[in-house]
């Protein structure tokens, strides 16, 4: 699951160059870019969405004992 979580985070860092690069790539490129990438960003929280849970259940554990 790791290694899935790795290949997720380069490809989205990799293609966040390549969509700012519009008059680059064209249109056509760009809106399948686009398409590509947020199915990865959608993929990204599924996969998180455990350790997002976690983090937010610990900041509100931290918060209390304030």
């Amino acid at each position: 699951m790791k290694k899935i979580r790795m290949i997720i985070d380069v490809l989205m860092t990799a293609m966040l160059p390549l969509l700012m690069a519009y008059s680059l790539i064209g249109e056509s490129n760009h809106e399948i870019l686009g398409i590509v990438m947020f199915a990865l960003f959608i993929a990204h929280h599924i996969i998180n969405r455990n350790r997002t849970a976690y983090k937010s259940d610990q900041c509100k554990a931290e918060r209390k004992n304030k």
